[in-house]
């Protein structure tokens, strides 16, 4: 007897099958190797598709690049800082200098003052005595007395004068170097507000790119992907 096979049968046998076909294309997805662009090897995002990994990947390279470019800019900026902060310690130097030279310049003068009233005093006394027009061994012994103190007198005006001598380059050069100091302290005082000015600039860069690579972390790092999407993506495919 001829044996025949019912439609509903055939089409059974023929889903029974393709069935084995439908499972073999299913796994290799099971034997695809997985991780994450954060490193998490427990990450627990959603799987990421090509695109979206492709799109995560180049986040993560931008964002690297910015973070050198700013860790540059850091590196630039302290160096500049380094160099404000010596300007500025040679203006103090340099003042500190022009100080000393100013109060040398002072103590002089105030000597003068002191040795004018002496030769003021000397001179009335002298006056007074001669004058007086007294003899005998008291006018003697005054005599002598001024005699002395005129020879102190001019003793210390001749010192005076050397150190005068010595001071008379410095002094005369003085107001130029005071004005000079001044038009550098401005100078160095412009040079520093527009370094804080950088600095808060790269300060909120950093703190932007820090806010980023966090959101790159929650939306892209704690996600997994395949690694054969990644090689794909670096083979340009």
């Amino acid at each position: 007897m001829t044996r025949t096979i019912s439609p509903l049968l055939a089409a059974l046998l023929a889903l029974a099958l393709v069935s084995p076909l439908a499972s073999a294309q299913t796994a290799p997805n099971a034997n695809r190797v997985s991780k994450s662009l954060g490193g998490d090897p427990k990450a627990t995002g959603k799987l990421m598709s090509k695109a979206e990994l492709k799109a995560c990947m180049k986040r993560q390279d931008d964002l690297q690049a910015q973070r050198t470019a700013l860790e540059a800019d850091q590196a630039a900026i302290s160096r500049d800082r380094t160099a404000v902060e010596q300007a500025a310690q040679n203006l103090v130097t340099e003042r500190d200098a022009l100080m000393k030279r100013s109060e040398a310049i002072q103590a002089l003068n105030a000597k003068y003052a002191a040795q004018n009233a002496k030769i003021e005093d000397f001179n009335n006394r002298s006056k007074q005595f001669a004058d007086a027009k007294r003899t005998g061994p008291t006018a003697n012994a005054q005599a002598i007395e001024l005699n002395r103190e005129k020879d102190v007198l001019d003793k210390a005006g001749v010192a005076l004068d050397a150190e005068r001598a010595t001071l008379a380059a410095e002094s005369d050069a003085l107001p130029d170097a005071v004005k000079q100091l001044n038009e550098r302290a401005v100078s160095q005082a412009s040079d520093a507000q527009a370094w804080n000015a950088r600095n808060t600039e790269i300060r909120a860069k950093l703190e932007a790119q820090e806010d980023a690579r966090r959101d790159w972390q929650l939306t892209c790092g704690n996600r997994r992907y395949f690694e054969d999407d990644e090689a794909a993506i670096r083979a340009g495919k």
